[in-house]
């Protein structure tokens, strides 16, 4: 039995039995803030399947024929990505748990840009689209759950094709902001997987967890 586990129904990690954090967990209420129930699910649904597409062809065992045809241009565009950037895989759907800050997640790619200068090694998120927000803050946490100097950090959109670096130094800070949030409202709630933020409705201040449920403090002072 491997150290960490994952149960992908609840999206629970495990470290040695323990449910600990993950980055998307962690990250779910600001994720929440900028995107409704119906788009999330929707972008959920068509981001596993571009992930499957390059995960699989990564691996070679990709079923090519039997693509639906609105994949297709997205599996042409990795193709297309990898020529440009010789792009060098070292991981794929990587699952990755840090002792030092107690969190998980699973980084889609790590590798070596080897047409790039210096060779850099980095770390790659794809996005169905490059709209999130959180998107850097994503990638600053998986690159620190990675052993070595921490990596240069990038988004790839396949369809259209951008992939923009993330390099503001303030974007682990964010995240550690928004991992101590998370670890304190379980230690105030045990029984809630969000985080708290603040929000106001019918002129009273409340603290709610990412799912909108009402928390036990209302009329919280600013």
């Amino acid at each position: 039995m491997t150290d960490l586990t994952f149960t992908e129904e609840n999206h629970e990690y495990r470290w040695r039995g323990k449910v600990v954090p993950s980055v998307t967990t962690v990250l779910q209420p600001l994720t929440r803030l900028w995107t409704n129930g119906a788009d999330l699910e929707r972008a959920r649904q068509e981001g596993q399947a571009i992930h499957f597409v390059v995960e699989h062809e990564c691996k070679g065992d990709l079923d090519e024929e039997g693509l639906p045809e609105w994949l297709r241009p997205y599996l042409s565009a990795w193709r297309k990505f990898v020529a440009d950037q010789g792009f060098e895989l070292e991981f794929s759907e990587h699952q990755a748990y840090s002792e030092t800050w107690g969190f998980a997640g699973t980084l889609d790619l790590a590798g070596v840009l080897t047409k790039a200068k210096w060779r850099p090694s980095v770390v790659i998120d794809i996005k169905r689209t490059l709209g999130a927000k959180t998107a850097p803050l994503q990638t600053a946490a998986y690159a620190h759950l990675l052993p070595g100097p921490v990596r240069r950090r990038f988004g790839l959109s396949l369809n259209p094709a951008r992939f923009p670096e993330y390099d503001n130094p303030q974007d682990w800070n964010d995240f550690l902001v928004c991992l101590a949030s998370h670890k304190l409202n379980q230690r105030w709630n045990p029984s809630s997987t969000g985080t708290y933020y603040r929000m106001q409705k019918d002129g009273h201040n409340m603290l709610c967890t990412a799912d909108g449920k009402r928390s036990i403090f209302d009329d919280v002072d600013e």
